[in-house]
């Protein structure tokens, strides 16, 4: 099963910005740059079970995601008066090829 699948059974939701050589012609690409923008339970919390609550915690966690669904995941819950930076920050950081110089795109999905 994918990540997101696996995200989007337990209920958790929010934006992903995807980057990576798996979005050009790359053969083989490594693995997969995320962020995850503020993510969030689309049911009513007031019943997650512990069960839930630890598969949230793995789904979410960088090293787990890493080393079962190859993706370097980043976790961002900025407050309103962080956001545009953070926005900036990692806009910079996916939005350039590794010369970073070069202009590049990423996509943007929700879940």
């Amino acid at each position: 099963m994918s990540w997101i699948k696996a995200v989007q059974i337990l209920g958790l939701s929010g934006t992903l910005w995807l980057d990576g050589s798996f979005l050009t012609g790359k053969p083989a690409p490594n693995d997969i740059d995320c962020v995850l923008w503020g993510p969030h339970w689309i049911h009513n919390t007031d019943d997650l079970t512990e069960a839930k609550k630890a598969e949230a915690f793995h789904l979410l966690d960088r090293a787990i995601v890493g080393k079962l669904y190859n993706i370097d995941l980043y976790i961002e819950a900025p407050t309103d008066d962080q956001k545009f930076n953070r926005e900036a920050y990692w806009g910079g950081v996916l939005g350039f090829a590794h010369d970073r110089s070069t202009a590049k795109g990423f996509a943007e999905i929700g879940i």
